[in-house]
């Protein structure tokens, strides 16, 4: 074998597309083996053809599938209501749902203090958007 067919890691990896260290794993789990083993050098001819054989996947090996999602239209949102107290109940309801095991506890003071300046909020971001009660 002739040293000018010996490459090195880095080279390996530039010819077939792969990272250094995917490389090093190929090695490693036996797909590639050094030509020489002292200075780490890898035999050029034929290489693209080894890694493909022993990478390639198998038809007795189960591959992992992936999930097919539906492809659906882009979806509209739901208008924006307009009257206040309606927005006003738009609003409590995101607010609520989005913590649902926090509201559904049992009340204490705090809580109800809490709710109250939510809902004052509210009140305050409607009246800020134009909206009359």
């Amino acid at each position: 074998m002739a040293t000018g067919d010996l490459i090195t890691q880095k080279e390996t990896a530039a010819i077939l597309n792969r990272s250094v260290s995917a490389v090093s794993r190929a090695i490693r789990d036996g797909r590639l083996e050094y030509a020489d083993s002292r200075r780490r050098l890898l035999h050029r001819p034929g290489l693209e053809v080894r890694f493909r054989q022993t990478t390639r996947p198998r038809i007795d090996k189960p591959q992992r599938k992936t999930q097919n999602r539906q492809v659906e239209g882009p979806t509209v949102p739901p208008p924006i209501a307009t009257d206040y107290w309606e927005r006003l109940s738009d609003k409590l309801s995101f607010v609520l749902d989005g913590a649902t095991a926090y509201w559904q506890e049992p009340s204490d003071p705090q809580r109800l203090r809490l709710f109250c300046r939510t809902l004052a909020e509210l009140r305050s971001q409607c009246e800020m958007e134009g909206l009359k009660p």
